[in-house]
C-alpha cells in the first residue's frame, strides 16, 4: 500500500465511518485506482473493529460525539455507562482511556 498524506485518509475516513456505523449511504471522489484500494483497506479494517461489538474499539467509534467537549471525554466512568445505556458491555474506565488514545480519539 502507498503512502497517502493524512489530509487524503481524512477525507476518506468520515464518510466511510459514517456509512458502515449509521448504514447510510455517501458519495465520494475517487480520483484513481490508488485512492480506490486505500478506500477498500479503509473499508476492510473498518468493518473489522464494527464486527467485533464486543470490543471497546466498537463502541468508542459508535458514540455520538456530544458525549465529547472540545475533543475530551468528560469521564470515563460516564463514558462507560453510556456504552452500557447503549446495550454495550461494562468496560472499565481505564480500557477505555487506553483504547481512545490508541485510536486517536483523544490527545
Amino acid at each position: 500500500m502507498p503512502f497517502f498524506r493524512v489530509e487524503t485518509v481524512e477525507d476518506f475516513f468520515r464518510p466511510i465511518a459514517l456509512t458502515i456505523l449509521h448504514n447510510r449511504a455517501c458519495n465520494m471522489a475517487i480520483k484513481n485506482s490508488l485512492e480506490l484500494a486505500l478506500v477498500n483497506e479503509l473499508i476492510t479494517a473498518f468493518t473489522k473493529v464494527c464486527n467485533k461489538r464486543d470490543k471497546p474499539d466498537y463502541w468508542l467509534l459508535k458514540l455520538p460525539l456530544s458525549v465529547q467537549t472540545n475533543w475530551k471525554f468528560d469521564g470515563w466512568k460516564d463514558v462507560s455507562r453510556q456504552i452500557e445505556r447503549s446495550g454495550g458491555p461494562d468496560f472499565l474506565p481505564a480500557t477505555l482511556a487506553q483504547q481512545a488514545k490508541s485510536l486517536r480519539l483523544t490527545p
